[in-house]
């Protein structure tokens, strides 16, 4: 099977199945000039000149049918240069199949239990010097959702900092995912913020606890119909899944569990 971009508005949709880009080309969504893109071409194409699509589309409508309008003569704006080896690499992840949801749920969560820790520790420290009765206020139950509620956006941009100077972020790196643009390129620290804050809004409900319950659900179910979450499709980008082995899915799901034990014992005794 093989996966489609396409050219709509000036922006670039996508990826989709053979089926579902013929499926808008009967529909009439798209047409024989919308330019197409799929991993191994040096450039895009307009649809009817795609041996492999144009075979499977119907005939053409008769002439004296209303023709929809072109794409503006400059076309798709054009993509960033990029060197040999960032083309190769890019053609590599997006070889990749897109990462499900409870891969995808698993590195994020690993992601924020690690980084909680020193944020975590950092915040309570700061606002017990700050704020007189906050350590009596943090020792009752609860106190630790509205804490996690603030120093949320904290490890949001932390994550993306570790992003920009590693090139992952620690849950990312473990699971095997990758987060690109629609050609494969990496996300830069601005971008990769912008998604975050994204994800923060439309996929955490800011942390607020059962409304995070309910974004978790509804983007999870988009993933499950092999739909992108709405902040990546929004933004442009991909969650790409590297292959990985039984044995670092299991590291990996072992390193998890330890985090979140050591994590809830921390929390505990503090």
């Amino acid at each position: 099977m093989t996966i489609w971009w396409y050219a709509k508005d000036e922006q670039r949709a996508g990826p989709i199945p053979d089926a579902e880009i013929l499926a808008l080309r009967s529909a009439g969504t798209i047409n024989d000039a919308t330019l197409v893109w799929r991993s191994g071409w040096p450039e895009w194409k307009a649809l009817g000149t795609v041996a492999e699509l144009a075979s499977q589309l119907p005939p053409p409508l008769p002439a004296s049918s209303l023709a929809p309008p072109p794409l503006p003569v400059e076309g798709p704006p054009p993509l960033p240069e990029a060197t040999t080896a960032d083309n190769s690499d890019a053609e590599a992840v997006l070889s990749y199949p897109l990462a499900k949801k409870w891969r995808r749920y698993f590195a994020r969560l690993f992601d924020i239990y690690l980084l909680s820790l020193p944020v975590g520790f950092a915040a309570g420290f700061v606002l017990a010097m700050m704020i007189d009765g906050f350590s009596a206020w943090a020792a009752r139950p609860g106190s630790e959702y509205a804490l996690g509620i603030v120093v949320l956006p904290v490890i949001l941009v932390l994550e993306s900092l570790l992003h920009q100077w590693f090139g992952s972020s620690p849950g990312k790196k473990l699971f095997g995912l990758r987060v690109v643009t629609l050609r494969g390129n990496a996300l830069n620290f601005e971008q990769y913020l912008r998604r975050n804050f994204s994800l923060w809004v439309s996929g955490m409900a800011l942390g607020i606890p059962l409304f995070n319950l309910v974004t978790y659900i509804k983007q999870g179910n988009r993933l499950e119909r092999d739909q992108q979450t709405s902040y990546d499709e929004e933004l442009g980008t991909r969650v790409m899944a590297q292959p990985i082995s039984p044995a670092r899915k299991m590291l990996a799901g072992v390193a998890l569990v330890i985090l979140v034990v050591v994590s809830s014992a921390l929390t505990r005794a503090s």
